[in-house]
């Protein structure tokens, strides 16, 4: 069994300009970082052999499939088609707080699965290069209106400083001292409502 473990974030300043519509011009200046708070991954490839749905997916859904093609997760299926998974899979996802909250939960779901999938084929994939594969799956392959900043999160962790200018990014991570100062200044409060931030982006990435 692999599991992986990815963690949500919170941006305190700059998050709106992660767009290359904004960076592609001038600088962009992030501060934020992951909490305490996870998307759990675990996938399972001996438990199905012999089945005649060989791929079961569990999330807020349950699909069972025998072709990745039948697959209606987006991600699920993108990802499982370009590391050539074809059978005798099961894969469970959960989460220790709902989606659409604002945490970068959909981006933390994607790195987590990309991590999760080349561990489980033999690679090692850094930080870096795990960023930028999950940015081109979700702008250019999925389409989605998405920044960079929430990949970059999940995958570095901690509380950052980042630039971005250029397709370039670097992350400055803040010194322990201070972010202990920081949490015990800050509340964070579940307000028992959600939203898709898709029409939200869009407006912002037209301005």
């Amino acid at each position: 069994m692999y599991l992986s473990k990815t963690p949500l974030r919170i941006s305190l300043f700059g998050g709106g300009t992660d767009f290359p519509e904004f960076f592609k011009n001038q600088k962009s200046l992030i501060i934020g970082g992951t909490i305490d708070k996870y998307i759990y991954i675990t996938l399972n490839d001996q438990v199905l052999k012999g089945a005649s749905k060989n791929i079961k997916l569990f999330y807020s859904k349950i699909e069972k499939v025998n072709n990745i093609k039948k697959i209606k997760h987006r991600v699920i299926k993108e990802l499982f088609k370009s590391y050539k998974i074809k059978n005798d899979i099961e894969l469970h996802i959960a989460s220790d707080l709902p989606a659409f909250t604002g945490l970068g939960s959909s981006s933390a779901f994607s790195v987590g699965l990309q991590n999760l999938l080349n561990y489980y084929r033999g690679k090692r994939i850094n930080k870096k290069n795990l960023t930028l594969k999950t940015i081109e799956l979700e702008r250019d392959i999925l389409g989605e209106v998405v920044g960079y900043q929430d990949q970059i999160h999940a995958s570095y962790g901690g509380f950052n400083y980042l630039e971005i200018k250029k397709n370039n990014f670097k992350v400055k991570n803040f010194i322990k001292k201070k972010i202990k100062k920081l949490e015990n200044n800050l509340i964070l409060v579940f307000k028992r409502n959600s939203r898709k931030e898709n029409n939200i982006k869009k407006k912002k990435k037209k301005k």
